[in-house]
């Protein structure tokens, strides 16, 4: 028989861990002698019932008494027969109470990822709820198959960019799972029932790991998805303008952060960032599976009805606090039933609300905004445009002087106002570049290029600012471009202005090559425009140098400009660079850039820029 004197020795040595408290030592030495050698079934019973009231783990437990029973040379008995009354008693308790475990964790993942990758978390916890049943209320379970099972399927069709390490990780935990259940029923089958509270619990903690393991999936697809806010995690304005054409019957209410831009310029970027996500996370967890990142600010979320929509506005602009600066965020909103000018409308009453709190925009009709349309400012028409999706990419052709032909085309930005009328970048840019959706204007930029020419065999270049290579959500958004269409990259050429390209030397210089790990090409645009320092401008990682088109323009009658540019033609040909000549105007300059063995031409001659090649 076990003492007390010997149990206590092993408390203050430490021999185990710190789940058992002193107080409960004379209770476990007393459960132990039971086990060692009672019979009576009914006080194993009550003690394993005791236990769970005293939260004490089965694992833990098991492993204790093993080494006590070793430690103090105890006879075994009856302990095998009566540890597996021991462990029927918690098979019960546990298996119950892991079936409402799971169905929570079905909810949570609600939360977290959309309806379609949550499939594969179903699958999992399904299957295992179905085990458990299986014991809980004697069904037949019949999914044990590692290779015919549902996740096992799904899992070989569901087009993921996954590391190779994590898949190799999920194939293999998944098999282990599948050979864990399969002994754990052989062992209750046999009623060896100590034996499958061990197993089952290895099973739940590698189940857990594995769970783990799809998140690490999904979370890697999330962060390189064109389709994923990169702050939120949420979907974006791209996949808002997809979606909701196959929304029927529903309603949009468009929600609008009151005085961001204050709250951002007074406490920074990182701690604006906070609120977004806090946002999002507010809205996720009021089960809203439909919720957008527009742009900046801007949330779109998809509900029932216009009752709903009122409801959900109310519980976002009453309850999102700010605990750091005791600030309870505050919104403006409109809502209408899905049709096809929906979004644009809603948009429109939230710029002619004065920020009132919510607008029922199913109030106007669509001819009705044709009376804002003359009073929009420039900010007002651009935003506008980026929600009614009119921003432009008209294509200028770029005339190979070798070969005689086209081979690539630059990608320039156009806006299409509310009259059809297309505004040239000298009308809007230096004003979109100062606005917060600036960035989902390169992105669309960069898009609708990359789809334009994904079955164009043409070279195609896109101009990007200094201020898109700094900013993490537009970066993140061109690497998955790069990534999901691989071929079109290596016909892509980024430019980038010289005056930003010699102010930020290291920065420029680390994203062209990281640009040049995709395959994708670099150019230097406006050579020429600035006071370089050749030796900085030449040791960038560049494929083509674009002299500006003002030097271009001056070569016919300037013979001092010919020699310059013969000079940068001779020093970019040393480099293996191509030089790409801008604004050629006419014939006569035309044959000069010829003559000066560039490569490229450029210009109104070759053509002006069209919407359609």
């Amino acid at each position: 028989m076990l003492e007390s004197l010997s149990m206590d020795r092993l408390y203050k040595e430490n021999i185990f861990s710190n789940w058992l408290k002193e107080e409960d030592i004379d209770f476990i030495l007393d459960g132990l002698n039971l086990l060692l050698s009672n019979t009576d079934e009914e006080k194993i019973k009550d003690f394993a019932q005791g236990c769970i009231k005293r939260d004490i783990p089965f694992g833990e437990f098991t492993i204790l008494s093993d080494y006590v029973i070793h430690k103090f040379n105890c006879k075994t008995g009856d302990f095998i027969k009566n540890r597996d009354i021991f462990a029927e008693v918690y098979i019960e308790y546990r298996l119950k109470n892991d079936i409402e475990f799971f169905e929570d964790e079905i909810n949570f993942y609600k939360q977290v990822i959309t309806v379609k990758e949550n499939e594969i978390f179903n699958i999992h916890i399904n299957w295992f709820v179905a085990l458990i049943e299986s014991i809980v209320y004697n069904k037949e379970f019949l999914n044990l198959n590692v290779n015919d099972c549902k996740i096992s399927t799904l899992f070989k069709t569901h087009k993921l960019k996954i590391p190779s390490k994590q898949k190799q990780k999920f194939i293999n935990i998944h098999k282990e799972i599948h050979y864990l259940a399969d002994e754990a029923l052989k062992m209750y089958e046999k009623k060896e029932y100590f034996y499958f509270m061990t197993i089952y619990l290895e099973l739940r903690s590698i189940s857990l790991t594995f769970r783990e393991v799809i998140g690490n999936i999904f979370l890697y697809d999330k962060l390189v998805s064109i389709y994923i806010d990169p702050i939120t995690y949420i979907s974006n304005r791209m996949k808002f303008l997809e979606d909701i054409k196959y929304y029927h019957n529903k309603t949009l209410l468009l929600i609008n952060i009151k005085d961001f831009s204050k709250i951002n310029l007074t406490y920074g970027a990182k701690f604006g960032d906070k609120i977004l996500k806090k946002v999002a996370n507010y809205i996720i967890k009021l089960n809203i599976e439909n919720v957008y990142r527009i742009y900046a600010d801007e949330f779109a979320v998809i509900v029932d009805n216009s009752t709903q929509a009122k409801e959900i506005f109310k519980k976002i602009n009453e309850n999102i606090k700010l605990e750091e600066i005791d600030y309870l965020i505050s919104f403006y909103g409109s809502y209408r039933n899905i049709d096809e000018h929906s979004f644009e409308i809603c948009e429109y009453a939230m710029i002619d609300s004065k920020k009132i709190e919510l607008i029922d925009a199913n109030k106007i009709e669509f001819n009705q905004i044709a009376v804002y349309k003359d009073n929009l400012s420039m900010i007002q028409k651009l935003k506008v445009a980026l929600i009614s999706d009119r921003m432009k990419v008209y294509k200028q052709p770029i005339y190979n002087l070798k070969t005689g032909e086209i081979t690539k085309y630059e990608c320039l930005m156009r806006v299409e106002d509310s009259d059809a009328e297309i505004l040239s970048p000298n009308e809007f840019m230096n004003i979109l570049e100062s606005m917060a959706i600036y960035s989902e204007y390169t992105k669309s930029m960069i898009y609708k290029s990359f789809k334009y020419f994904e079955h164009r065999n043409y070279e195609f270049s896109i101009n990007l600012a200094l201020t898109d290579i700094e900013n993490f959500g537009t970066i993140e958004f061109l690497k998955q471009m790069l990534i999901n269409y691989p071929e079109v990259a290596k016909r892509c050429t980024i430019e980038l202005l010289e005056n930003e390209a010699v102010k930020n030397f290291n920065i420029v210089n680390n994203f062209f090559r990281e640009m040049s790990s995709y395959g994708v090409k670099t150019a230097l645009d406006d050579f020429g425009s600035g006071y370089s320092n050749f030796a900085y401008i030449f040791s960038l990682e560049l494929d083509y140098i674009k002299i500006d088109g003002t030097i271009i323009q001056k070569l016919a009658n300037d013979e001092k400009m010919r020699v310059l540019v013969k000079t940068v033609v001779d020093m970019a040909h040393s480099l293996d660079m191509d030089v790409v000549a801008e604004f050629v105007s006419n014939e006569e300059i035309f044959n000069i850039v010829k003559q000066l063995d560039i490569d490229f031409a450029q210009g109104y001659y070759i053509s002006p820029p069209k919407e359609n090649i």
